[in-house]
């Protein structure tokens, strides 16, 4: 019989976001009626598609006990690589940009793993790397590329409609948030994830070969944040260096206050998909309201800070592997 305080523990994540989003609905909405209105709904889930994307795949290196802070850069460097070459090789820049995620995956794996470094001083490392290939690559500018000049099948991938109303980004997103459950829940990938996140002592005894799930992790952290950078490239129509400052934060702080501890070992990517939602809807009612921006970064901190102290596992405190 499972003890009454587990069960709280179990379902806290879901009763926090409930509220936080029913609070949010009810105090948007009386300051501003349009908030619930059609057009505002397509913005919460427009917004919401890409960002989801990234955080899922940083929900896994966050699960297995890990950080990796370098998903910016390999996201505004997918973003660049693909206004550069889709041109040339069309819809084949896909298959550049996640090898490129692979890439810098196992590159900062095995930093982490063989130089036995702490995950996030590691991906400060790549970060600066790969931030500094992307300058290289765009000189520092914004790079434009236009829809009407794009591979039609890459662009039937990315901004078509497959179902009228519903670009195919956001169509990405559900298939990707789809196969990380199936991944998660149903693997013993996401099986032994678990169990390295939740105890790394145990799981080296019994036999896991953590530094192999590790590994994995962090390809699945890159590669999501590589395919986001090609759809936000196309959806924007352009990309530099600058689309960094905007995922990184919002990708984490979705993560942990969806409930995802960030000590390792709980949550998952359906926690991670509420913790999206509800930070969307904050920014979005935040920007319809017309909040002062920098009074905005101000709320967005607290929220994060309190997700954080209501989520962690204290009895598992210790420095992020």
């Amino acid at each position: 019989m499972k003890h009454p305080k587990n069960n709280s523990q179990r379902y806290f994540p879901y009763i926090m976001n409930a509220v936080l989003i029913v609070g949010l609905v009810v105090i948007f909405g009386s300051l501003n009626a349009n908030y619930l209105s059609a057009f505002s709904l397509r913005l919460i889930v427009r917004n919401l598609a890409i960002n989801l994307i990234v955080s899922i795949g940083l929900t896994f290196t966050i699960l297995e006990g890990s950080l990796d802070l370098s998903v910016a850069e390999v996201y505004a460097l997918s973003a660049i690589t693909t206004v550069l070459y889709e041109p040339i090789i069309g819809p084949l820049v896909l298959v550049v940009s996640v090898c490129l995620g692979l890439a810098c995956g196992l590159a900062n794996s095995l930093i982490m793993i063989k130089g036995r470094i702490p995950s996030f001083i590691a991906t400060i490392g790549t970060m600066m790397i790969v931030r500094g290939i992307a300058m290289w690559l765009s000189g520092g500018w914004f790079i434009i590329m236009s829809a009407k000049t794009m591979n039609p099948v890459f662009a039937a991938l990315t901004i078509g409609e497959l179902i009228p109303g519903v670009a195919n980004y956001i169509l990405w997103s559900v298939m990707i948030f789809g196969i990380s459950i199936i991944v998660c829940f149903r693997t013993r990938l996401g099986r032994r994830i678990y169990a390295v996140g939740s105890n790394y002592t145990a799981a080296r005894i019994s036999g896991i070969d953590i530094g192999r799930h590790q590994v994995m992790a962090f390809m699945v952290c890159s590669v999501l944040a590589a395919i986001a950078g090609v759809l936000v490239a196309s959806r924007s129509e352009g990309a530099s260096i600058g689309l960094d400052t905007n995922i990184l934060l919002p990708a984490i702080s979705a993560v942990v206050v969806g409930g995802t501890s960030i000590t390792g070992g709980q949550g998952g990517p359906h926690r991670t998909l509420i913790g999206t939602l509800a930070l969307t809807m904050l920014v979005n009612g935040l920007n319809m309201t017309e909040v002062n921006i920098y009074l905005q970064q101000v709320i967005y901190g607290i929220v994060v800070i309190l997700g954080i102290a209501l989520t962690i596992d204290r009895k598992k405190l210790k420095f992020i592997r």
